[in-house]
């Protein structure tokens, strides 16, 4: 199939290189006078937006960086811009407000030179981030007027971050210097451009996801909230001039959340939802979600490269979403097809499976009775994926990093579970070579993205030396200005944490979305924008298209056959068997040996049934928010546990300190060490399931 590339018309930062002293031309704005028929503060004045500082999208730092309107006061405004002395103008280039957020544009124009009462051009501005031109006829003034008509739906108080103004017509490569971030005018960031163009990286093309921003409420209802129609998935070659984007499949009609290309680089994974609520509010409902309709939950596709040979994987009553590739040809996903639902909300909660390529044999992995995210698979052939849990613990702070055998045994942690800021690591990605991972770590509530960190568990699985920060502007462990939980401190807008899905090149170098845009970085901070948000959407999912190593296949050993979990998500009714080899091993010399007599074995029992946060109130009109202690609802103690717990029993513990004893399989149990009143000596503050 040929491929039809499009070229690009996002202009910024896609300069190959940087204006040398004899190309760069001469912006007239910054010595004009300038004036605005409303400004918001003393923080966004006129001047602010003529001062050659354009800050980064969404940065959430554009104080004395940009100019804004006063939005109660209606969405437009006037700039005008005065000279001592006539100019030659022959094109204004408007920076729409994009600091805070993209929607802080404004929309329609009109340009007024000199005192004139017809405007010499008018027209209407994108929404998005980076440089538009406004071309004027080539004439001398001293004065120019722009009027501003109406801003972009979203718009608060939309303005401008910088407006320059060239006596000529300035090439692309002049407004890219221009345009530049800060952080993106070093010799280190030209590098990263130059060696992707040139394809000394060793690949050329890159596989996209577009569509809408997800912001969400909390890290674990992506799959619930967030969805607007639009986009696609595509394929996008960069180069100096802008790059060419080719889209694959069109999601016009429903929105693709992530995709997976294979291991040969001939295969893309995606999910991908066709209808159902837009821009969910699911607290806002008193019932649940209906799922009855297959194409209104996500589900999984497999497609080529070329955008040929598209097939639909599963189908049903429930989310399948986050496919990967696994090393031996199948497919890992997570499913809310396993009734379990938010203890502290009223979204299901999907947990990790598996199938054959084509679609057949899926079976469940996971026995978590809240969310699994993201799963993707390590260089050594286990699955990675993040693993929310709160077993006698506090609900916010700690979504960490587990790991999986492709058929389901050896579940191990990876990193993190006892680490309570950053609050969530999701989107883990392995360093090729290596026994690292790339992570994005974010806040509990609020969107899934934030700061970009290298982990390296060979140095503690809760340790802070084996983190690296990959993102240094970003305060991963900030704690919330005004207190609140731990885990949130990226909420702050002071702290601007942009980040998600990031995939590594290589060693040293990787790819990663910021606020939409497609970025190339270093592992030193070095950074290079290829590409920007259009039309309201951004660029996800960003991976590079050639073949790579398959891991081994891990697993497959002896096994108890009926264990094989049902594909609808309940038990079979299995046990297996556990082998303690030493109790006090980890407890020593806190507890003394012959304390402990007996190992309690405990379910944390999953809430099943969608319970609302809201119902009718019965002692008048209107509604009534039920959660209590917390965010529990239905109501199951004062603070202590959200959970309902099951006791299986007591296995009894030998004088060495070692035990057997059986327990059920596919179920998330834990165990307490009990001395000879029945009393916890130590509790296990975590799950696990065989």
């Amino acid at each position: 199939m040929k491929i039809h590339w499009i070229k690009t018309t996002t202009i910024l930062a896609f300069s190959s290189a940087v204006c040398s002293p004899a190309e760069v031309i001469h912006n007239l704005a910054p010595k004009a006078t300038v004036s605005a028929s409303s400004e918001y503060s003393a923080d966004y004045l006129a001047r602010w937006a003529v001062d050659g500082k354009i800050p980064a999208l969404e940065c959430k730092a554009d104080l004395k960086q940009a100019w804004c309107v006063r939005g109660q006061e209606g969405l437009k405004g006037e700039f005008t811009l005065k000279w001592k002395t006539p100019v030659e103008v022959a094109e204004i280039v408007y920076f729409g407000r994009t600091g805070m957020i993209v929607e802080e544009c404004f929309k329609d124009y009109e340009v007024y030179l000199d005192d004139s009462t017809t405007p010499a051009t008018k027209g209407a501005f994108e929404m998005r981030h980076g440089s538009q031109r406004i071309p004027v006829p080539k004439t001398t003034v001293r004065k120019i007027r722009l009027k501003f008509l109406s801003a972009h739906k979203g718009a608060v108080n939309p303005g401008a971050s910088e407006i320059a103004v060239f006596g000529v017509t300035p090439s692309d490569s002049q407004l890219a210097s221009l345009s530049l971030p800060t952080e993106e005018r070093t010799a280190a960031s030209q590098a990263l451009r130059e060696e992707l163009f040139s394809g000394r990286m060793g690949f050329r093309d890159i596989l996209l996801v577009k569509r809408h921003p997800l912001n969400i409420s909390h890290v674990y209802v992506y799959h619930v909230e967030g969805y607007q129609p639009g986009g696609g998935l595509y394929i996008f070659r960069p180069d100096a001039k802008g790059g060419k984007l080719h889209r694959i499949v069109d999601s016009s009609e429903g929105m693709i959340l992530t995709a997976d290309l294979s291991y040969d680089g001939k295969e893309v994974v995606f999910s991908w939802k066709k209808g159902g609520l837009e821009r969910c509010n699911p607290v806002a409902l008193n019932e649940d979600i209906d799922r009855s309709v297959p194409d209104n939950n996500y589900q999984i596709y497999r497609v080529n490269v070329d955008g040929s040979g598209l097939k639909q994987l599963t189908t049903g009553k429930s989310n399948n979403l986050d496919p990967c590739w696994l090393p031996d040809g199948g497919i890992a996903f997570i499913s809310d097809r396993k009734p379990a639902y938010a203890y502290c909300y009223v979204v299901t909660s999907p947990v990790v499976y598996r199938m054959d390529r084509n679609g057949s044999k899926q079976k469940r992995l996971s026995s978590n009775y809240l969310m699994d995210f993201t799963p993707s698979v390590l260089n050594d052939g286990r699955i990675i994926y993040t693993r929310w849990e709160y077993v006698d613990r506090a609900a916010c702070p700690i979504q960490s990093l587990w790991a999986i055998n492709v058929d389901g045994t050896g579940l191990t942690g990876f990193y993190g579970n006892r680490v309570i800021s950053p609050g969530t690591f999701m989107d883990a990605q392995p360093v090729p070579g290596t026994g690292k991972v790339l992570s994005t770590v974010a806040n509990h509530n609020g969107p899934c993205r934030g700061g970009i960190v290298l982990i390296d568990p060979a140095k503690g699985a809760n340790s802070k030396e084996a983190i690296k920060n990959l993102t240094p502007e970003v305060d991963i462990y900030a704690h919330r200005i005004g207190g609140g939980p731990w885990g949130n401190g990226m909420l702050d807008m002071r702290i601007g944490g942009t980040y998600e899905k990031p995939c590594a090149i290589d060693g040293t170098r990787f790819l990663v979305s910021k606020a939409g845009a497609i970025q190339v970085r270093d592992f030193d901070g070095n950074a290079a924008t290829l590409l920007q948000p259009q039309k309201g959407m951004g660029f996800y999912c960003a991976q590079p298209i050639h073949r790579t190593t398959r891991p081994p296949v891990l697993g497959g050993g002896p096994s108890d056959k009926l264990a094989v979990l049902p594909e609808d998500g309940s038990v079979s009714g299995a046990w297996a068997t556990v082998f303690v080899q030493d109790v006090y091993n980890g407890l020593e010399p806190s507890v003394n040996r012959g304390e402990i007599k007996q190992i309690a074995v405990v379910q944390e029992l999953e809430k099943n049934t969608y319970t609302p946060q809201n119902n009718h109130r019965p002692d008048g009109p209107g509604m009534r928010n039920i959660a209590v202690f917390g965010f529990q609802f239905p109501l199951v103690s004062c603070g202590a546990t959200y959970a309902p717990k099951k006791v299986w029993g007591f296995a009894d513990v030998a004088e060495d300190g070692s035990s057997a004893f059986k327990v059920p399989s596919e179920v998330p149990i834990y165990f307490m060490a009990l001395d000879g009143e029945g009393r916890a000596v130590q509790r296990m503050r975590s799950f696990t399931h065989m």
